[in-house]
């Protein structure tokens, strides 16, 4: 039983491509959009296309109709002719003022006053909104013309700033409004951030935008933008505020770029485990499809088991099968963050393949009240429900933070095996290339992705404990939807920092086991070469017996050394070969010691051409012709950047999305 978690990020990562290649256009209209769809816009420029079918612009109207039709025969319209929330008790006829009033009086949020006093930790990330933008979807009784103006903002690219402290359900963020329009309801939830929007096409003065094109683009105020792109401030007509304002279009969006990054991230972590598996020698016994498939067929286990496999197969590093009676191998299993990747992985592909479902329901979803049916007939064709209530979304969030902290926990496991020595079978400590007793490696790297994780853990906890009645009880519960969505984002960018890290660490140390494989290689050769200078055999198999196993004595102890400078180190590694000859001469008569060399003579002469051989094998290992991220060498001037540097560059290709496909081609096939 597969699961199909791989199949379906490849599948949103395709689509992503697709949107922002001109192969394709995120139509807005209101039942098509999806995760993929959310990410062209919001991050990578793509421009929506706003539905020409006339059966969407009917249905509209329809919705528009149907509020007029309820005015008209005197009925009580909520948000229209009431009050909201606790207040909804209050009537009023002056539906112009009311929708307007609904619009300034949540603009309450902690933002610049003045264009040039922008502090931007106060500030929802640009993203968000403009996501959020895409959202009002239509069947919200507004006017097309409402439609059609933000639309305006999105060709244009003018994103309204919204404000991180209005973050209750009902507090909560243009892309996804617009698209929330097209549905039969009104959407109240995300209604401070949401303000914001519903503001900025008011004109107001007090609000600020993001416009212009690149290193152009600032905040700027939202009335000289709407002037520049000739975009006339709107009057709302009765329900178009609350319509923008009431649903979960600021939440849906978030969640649904969070939530991209995260399931991106899984397919991360399966590869960086891969490396891992490379860099350790393990063993690839575990991930045999007869543990998983058959023996405890979880789903999300046996696709995770299965990319291993294939991702691993035909390793030059890795083992196909324990290998017996080595004795750099008495560990007889793998430790679990080895062993036990599809474990522990595979539950939380299942959780995130749920979420995406979950997401893309509520990104085609009406969140409004009331809702209109602009086919029904009276009384029955306006319902007062709460499908603003964005639990939906939060605990989804709460699913990508439980995520991240667990993929966390794995690959900072995995991290601190290949830094220490003492586990790494034989890698020097912390990774570091040049002499221990100078050079400190990844050290650094080690601590820096220990806070990442006790960050991501401090963030991860659920906002279900910490909801609080609000609103004079009208609001009793609250998802903190949007907060959660926030904080999500947070362990989403802590463990692409520790993605960064890892990854590059991996790589050195996959660099250092090749290295130490030539190495080794060579110093094999050296002693075949050498041997005969000190002992003499009988026979040709003899010979090539006795040369394997005074290898496999050099071979365990270059591992143990790996913690000591190379002056002192050969000494050490060596010095086991003059019992073993002398015990090997005593027990096989086949095999005797020169007479005119000594073993002690013999060997220190092998030490300075072993120690030599490992020089000029590192040195010529360095000169290797520089990839995108250098090797690190450790040497003294020889490093032409600092590790930051390095990994910098890898967050920022994670950070900006250009590491998704080879992310996903990495892993193998599409498994729909």
């Amino acid at each position: 039983m597969s699961l199909n978690h791989t199949g379906v990020t490849r599948h949103l990562i395709g689509k992503v491509n697709a949107y922002i290649s001109g192969g394709d256009s995120v139509l807005i209209d209101g039942n098509s959009l999806d995760i993929a769809g959310v990410i062209a816009v919001s991050r990578r420029g793509s421009v929506p296309k706003l539905s020409d079918d006339k059966e969407v612009f009917l249905r509209v109207n329809r919705a528009t109709i149907a509020v007029q039709d309820r005015l008209s025969e005197g009925s009580s319209l909520y948000g229209v002719t009431t009050g909201v929330g606790a207040s909804a008790f209050t009537r009023t006829n002056k539906v112009e003022e009311l929708q307007r009033a609904l619009v300034t009086k949540n603009l309450n949020g902690i933002l610049p006053i003045t264009s040039t006093s922008v502090d931007m930790q106060m500030v929802l990330d640009e993203e968000f909104m403009r996501g959020t933008v895409m959202f009002d979807s239509g069947h919200s009784g507004v006017r097309w013309t409402v439609i059609t103006s933000m639309y305006e903002l999105l060709l244009h690219d003018v994103v309204p700033l919204g404000a991180k402290n209005n973050t209750r359900q009902w507090y909560d963020s243009l892309f996804i409004t617009i698209y929330l329009q097209f549905r039969i309801v009104l959407i109240v939830g995300d209604l401070g951030t949401l303000a914001y929007i519903a503001g900025t096409l008011l004109g107001l003065p007090d609000l600020r935008v993001w416009y212009g094109k690149g290193p152009e683009r600032s905040i700027r105020p939202a009335v000289q933008v709407l002037k520049e792109i000739q975009l006339e401030p709107l009057t709302y007509g009765p329900k178009e505020a609350i319509a923008i304002l009431n649903g979960t279009a600021a939440s849906a969006s978030a969640a649904a770029q969070v939530l991209y990054d995260a399931n991106v991230l899984l397919l991360a972590a399966q590869g960086l485990s891969v490396m891992t598996i490379e860099a350790l020698r393990a063993n690839l016994e575990p991930f045999e499809s007869f543990p998983h498939a058959v023996a405890r067929p979880h789903p999300g286990q046996v696709e995770i088991a299965a990319n291993i496999a294939r991702m691993a197969n035909g390793s030059k590093f890795a083992f196909k099968e324990y290998p017996e009676g080595d004795p750099e191998y008495l560990l007889r299993q793998d430790r679990y963050h080895i062993r036990c990747v599809p474990q522990w992985l595979g539950p939380f592909a299942e959780r995130l393949l749920h979420a995406i479902g979950s997401i893309t329901i509520e990104l085609n979803s009406t969140t409004d009240n009331p809702i209109i049916d602009p086919d029904g007939k009276f009384p029955h064709n306006m319902y007062h429900a709460g499908n603003f209530q964005a639990l939906a979304p939060a605990e989804t969030m709460d699913t990508v933070r439980h995520v991240m902290l667990g993929i966390g926990k794995l690959l900072y496991a995995q991290h601190t095996e290949l830094l220490n020595p003492m586990l790494n079978r034989g890698l020097p400590p912390d990774c570091a290339a040049g002499e221990p007793n100078l050079d400190y490696g990844l050290k650094s790297s080690d601590l820096c992705c220990a806070a990442y994780l006790s960050e991501i853990g401090f963030l991860s906890g659920s906002f279900l404990p910490h909801i609080n009645s609000t609103e004079h009880h009208n609001q009793s519960i609250n998802s903190m939807a949007l907060a959660s969505a926030r904080y999500a984002k947070s362990c989403v960018q802590l463990l692409q920092q520790l993605v960064a890290t890892y990854l590059y660490t991996v790589c050195q140390a996959i660099d250092l086991r090749a290295m130490n494989i030539q190495y080794l290689e060579k110093l094999k050769a050296l002693l075949e070469s050498e041997l005969p200078n000190v002992l003499v055999c009988s026979d040709s198999p003899t010979f090539q017996d006795t040369s394997a196993s005074l290898f496999t004595t050099l071979r365990v102890q270059f591992a143990v050394t790996a913690s000591m400078e190379s002056v002192s180190r050969f000494k050490t590694m060596l010095s086991p070969l003059i019992a073993e000859l002398y015990t090997r001469t005593a027990q096989n008569n086949s095999i005797q010691l020169l007479p005119s060399t000594g073993p002690v003579e013999w060997l220190q002469s092998f030490e300075i051409k072993a120690r030599v051989l490992f020089l000029q094998n590192r040195m010529e290992y360095f000169g290797r012709d520089a990839a995108a991220i250098d090797f690190l060498e450790g040497m003294l001037g020889m490093d032409k950047h600092e590790i930051g540097t390095q990994i910098t560059t890898i967050f920022q290709a994670l950070e900006k999305g250009r590491m998704d496909s080879i992310f996903s081609e990495a892993i193998g096939p599409i498994l729909l």
